[in-house]
């Protein structure tokens, strides 16, 4: 049987369960990402939820989400379904996956000595406020910061409890038992992510190497040594035979936008791994020290944790020159190491103050209360220095909007064979979410989805739809003359008959009104911004405006609009342009409600009229230090009145 060792006692274990859940409740109204990434695993989850059973793999709105590992989405469905929102289920799923991974890391510091344990906890929470606030590198908990890597973050709290829990089994059963839990976590982790998977598949081959090479210099049993190295290719089958493991390489292929804004690559993340590996090659040394501190299997399997992370990450990089995988997938490595070089350092500090500072340190005891309520209060610390909010979404305006929108689809959307309906036109909303509302509960294809609703936030062709959800009052979507229901602010208009009336705004004839109270069919214009109430900005250098010519061709057009103007912008440019002749150019100075009369050239043989807008001076209020609007503002245009 191998050394029996204190663990932290049940108290402090309750305390930290306590915290994680206080932590869980505080953030429930924070949601930190509008990435395409949500949109994608909220709609796996959405249609699990429907089903509950293994899907086909041809569902057009999934994507790749078809073969995608969902285990992570079916632990969101479960908490979702007696929440009665799915949504609501990732972000608990996500907030305790959070919460999971550094309580798991204070857990593993308490395990410690005393007082090291807690002096290397205190350090920890001090370090990482202190990144907060100087550094803001990347740690566990940026995954779904700005990017949304759920199912990433899930599995890494699994492994982090995985590997406080083989510290407890080895403490208190021997390394066998520990062996043995850590297989069936890898053969189970690998349907919920494959990268953290493999992390911890790293440090147990690592392990049952170390572990054979002390049995041998200790001249133990041979047979013993040898048998350990049995564990890490049980494992791996574990790993390679889990169908999610072939869908996991395939996806790891993709090369996606991750960018770790304080650490560059490949030379910041390579001397990060450098590090990694030279700080668990020094913890392991001072392991090994008879009757050391740090002999304790915790540090053990921190370093060879972080020693595993650093040198998968750097096998990708060179895997990479090769073109095996993406830069993408070796980014999301950052993550980890960023963590562990916090976690290893801070009981390098722990070590370090106990051996410089007052003999009186080494002997202190404190109370397992009082030491219970230091590694609760770090956790909080901890916690919340991890998230670095980029963006804070009300997240439960978006939990309303979900279920209003569920309640009118579920009854009131009618099925149009070769039709597809889509979510649009959210008031409030980024267009990820709409994009995310239109796979899951309007089952969008992605073919349609991606470039209508995700990339031009504008529907190309109506004939591809047949009904359209949207806010209540949406200039284009909703239409009294199109109305098939209306609740709880949300209405579902048939797109068939939206394009009927848009076709009356076409031509180029009365007035068009660019407001919100206006209706202006979003494909005949570009290089404007989204309708406001009393008009609309032109936010690049040009603009265009395009109608068709009636019988009676118009002779001149009177548009009302204005320039920005500020102290130091004290005038604008503008050139009009008819089907590329130019009919105006002036410089303007002023703001006024009078129109600017513009004399039409003949109608060419197009039948249609383009009407062109440069505004060669368009700049943002935040590069004249006006303001925090980073927008290309040129002209405002109120409307068009063709004469």
């Amino acid at each position: 049987m191998d050394r029996m060792w204190l663990l932290p006692s049940r108290f402090l274990c309750l305390v930290l369960l306590l915290v994680a859940g206080l932590m869980v409740l505080i953030n429930l109204d924070s949601l930190w990402s509008q990435s395409v990434d949500l949109a994608h695993h909220y709609a796996l989850t959405y249609r699990i939820s429907e089903q509950f059973h293994l899907m086909d793999s041809n569902d057009p709105t999934l994507g790749e989400m078809n073969y995608y590992p969902r285990l992570s989405h079916v632990f969101a469905a479960i908490v979702g379904w007696p929440l009665n929102s799915n949504l609501l289920g990732i972000q608990v799923v996500t907030l305790l996956s959070l919460s999971a991974i550094w309580g798991g890391f204070v857990y593993l510091l308490n395990t410690l000595p005393k007082p090291l344990g807690w002096l290397s906890t205190a350090a920890l929470a001090a370090a990482l406020l202190l990144n907060r606030f100087t550094l803001k590198l990347e740690v566990h908990g940026a995954e779904v910061v700005s990017n949304f890597f759920y199912s990433q973050l899930v599995a890494q709290a699994i492994i982090v409890l995985a590997i406080a829990g083989a510290v407890y089994l080895e403490s208190k059963k021997g390394r066998w038992a520990a062996y043995v839990f850590l297989i069936g976590v890898i053969a189970l982790n690998t349907g919920v992510h494959l990268l953290p998977t493999l992390e911890l598949l790293a440090m147990l081959g690592a392990m049952t190497l170390f572990n054979g090479f002390q049995d041998i210099i200790q001249k133990k049993s041979r047979t013993t040594a040898l048998a350990g190295l049995v564990v890490p290719v049980i494992a791996l089958c574990g790993v390679v035979l889990n169908p999610a493991f072939s869908a996991m390489r395939k996806i790891a292929e993709n090369d996606g936008g991750l960018e770790l804004q304080r650490v560059s690559y490949p030379l910041g993340l390579g001397t990060l791994c450098v590090l990694a590996l030279v700080i668990s090659a020094g913890l392991i040394i001072a392991h090994m020290k008879p009757g050391s501190r740090l002999s304790h299997p915790a540090v053990k399997y921190i370093a060879l944790y972080g020693a595993g992370v650093a040198a998968l990450c750097l096998l990708q990089m060179v895997l990479v020159k090769f073109g095996f995988g993406s830069n993408y997938a070796v980014k999301k490595y950052g993550f980890g190491i960023i963590s562990y070089l916090f976690v290893a350092m801070a009981i390098v500090a722990g070590e370090f103050v106990l051996r410089v500072g007052p003999t009186v340190l080494t002997t202190l005891r404190m109370p397992s209360a009082a030491e219970a309520l230091i590694a609760g209060g770090c956790l909080w610390v901890i916690i919340k220095s991890v998230i670095i909010p980029y963006q804070v979404i009300d997240f439960s305006e978006l939990l309303q909007t979900e279920k209003k929108i569920i309640n009118i689809t579920s009854t009131d959307i009618p099925k149009i064979p070769g039709k597809a309906n889509a979510v649009i036109g959210l008031a409030g909303y980024y267009k990820t979410f709409n994009y995310m509302f239109s796979l899951a509960m309007a089952h969008t294809p992605r073919t349609l989805a991606i470039p209508d609703i995700l990339l031009a936030d504008k529907l190309d062709d109506y004939s591809n739809y047949g009904y359209i959800v949207s806010s209540e009052g949406s200039a284009k979507y909703d239409m009294i003359e199109c109305e098939v229901s209306r609740q709880g602010g949300i209405t579902i208009n048939n797109a068939g008959c939206i394009a009927e009336q848009l076709k009356q705004t076409d031509a180029c004839r009365n007035t068009i009104d660019f407001s919100s109270a206006g209706l202006v069919d979003s494909n005949r214009v570009t290089g404007f911004g989204a309708a406001e109430s009393d008009g609309r900005w032109i936010n690049s250098k040009v603009g265009t405006y395009t109608c068709d010519v009636p019988k009676r061709a118009p002779e001149a057009l009177d548009i009302e609009m204005h320039p920005l103007l500020t102290a130091s912008l004290k005038s604008q440019r503008i050139k009009i342009l008819a089907n590329g002749q130019p009919v105006y150019d002036a410089s303007i100075d002023h703001v006024s409600d009078e129109p600017v009369r513009v004399q039409l050239p003949a109608p060419d043989a197009s039948g249609k009229l383009v009407i062109t807008f440069e505004t060669p001076d368009a700049t943002s209020p935040k590069q004249l230090g006006v303001g925090q609007d980073d927008r290309t503002l040129g002209f405002f245009v109120k409307s068009i009145r063709f004469q």
